[in-house]
């Protein structure tokens, strides 16, 4: 007679939810998003420049700095004072640059609201996901994970659950016995690796995620295993045994044992949310952004004192 039942589950780990490195500042947009806000900021640029040029030409002289300007580097200049300003906005950097027409002011209003709301909706995205919720297991059942090429699995050795997978006639079943990695019959190392699936029973399951809330179980439950004692065929104690098994599960004994003995739920909660820890690999992509911008602006100053002819190399 069978005293105990027990789930034979896929067991895993959940999967990491918070982007590594320089994507954990680009998630917060869509490549759409960017390439929008790359064309819109050439097109004003243009614009922008047109606007300012032509104010100037028909005034003949800056209203700023009241010169005359003409020629190639004066369309370089102001070119470069419009897009200095919009750029300036976009980061949310306070604009220098003040248009000189009345159309190039009410453009450049126009972007800075823009500009405000873009700032605001990538600054509240970008502190959102900073908060990371647990990602659930990405598939449900083991004929989702044998059609999967990013997950490994396994079996442990010379158990029970070994022998029914080789057995069986099920595709998914055999599917996964031949690609399945011969494991101990505990394999944490594995699991916490990562991108690893293991069969095995609710109760080891159950034991682990006392330990360490990273670990999952898919939705699916293959089978279910049978606890019996076995003795002798046509044992005289067998009719003994069956006898006191029912009635210690007729007086909830057995119920006691296994809520006195048997490894409980976990405190750990799946939806759990929490505040990501900066650490130097998430912050070092700005601090690569920082060095690139000195030695463009390095770049810049060398080219300047080269075009005034400032600089004796």
């Amino acid at each position: 007679m069978g005293f105990y039942h027990d789930d034979v589950i896929l067991m895993t780990t959940f999967p990491d939810a918070a982007p590594a490195g320089w994507m954990f500042y680009v998630k917060p947009f869509n490549w759409h998003v960017y390439l929008l806000l790359g064309c819109c900021l050439l097109l004003m640029t243009v614009v922008l420049s047109i606007m300012d040029i032509t104010f100037v030409r028909e005034n003949a002289r800056c209203p700023l700095t009241g010169e005359k300007k003409t020629g190639l580097a004066f369309i370089a200049s102001w070119t470069w004072k419009a897009f200095e300003a919009l750029f300036g906005g976009l980061i949310g950097r306070a604009v220098a640059h003040e248009a000189v027409s009345r159309s190039g002011r009410v453009l450049l209003w126009a972007w800075m609201l823009m500009c405000l709301v873009t700032v605001a909706a990538y600054t509240g995205k970008l502190t959102s996901n900073s908060v990371v919720t647990k990602q659930p297991v990405p598939f449900n059942s083991l004929s989702e994970l044998v059609q999967r090429t990013d997950y490994r699995w396994g079996l442990a050795k010379g158990t029970l659950e070994e022998h029914t997978f080789a057995t069986s006639n099920l595709s998914d079943y055999r599917q996964y016995y031949e690609r399945a990695e011969r494991t101990g019959e505990e394999p944490v190392s594995e699991l916490l690796a990562g991108n690893f699936v293991q069969v095995t029973s609710a109760a080891f399951y159950r034991v682990q995620k006392q330990v360490n809330c990273r670990m999952a179980v898919v939705k699916e439950r293959l089978y279910q295993d049978t606890f019996a004692i076995h003795l002798q065929k046509d044992s005289p104690y067998t009719a003994l045994f069956n006898q006191v098994l029912a009635r210690a599960t007729e007086q909830g004994l057995l119920d006691y044992l296994k809520r006195e003995w048997f490894p409980q739920e976990s405190s750990c909660q799946d939806n759990e949310t929490r505040v990501m820890p900066v650490s130097v690999e998430l912050v070092k992509t700005a601090f690569i952004i920082a060095a690139l911008g000195v030695l463009a602006a390095a770049v810049v100053l060398i080219l300047e004192r080269l075009i005034k002819g400032g600089i004796t190399l």
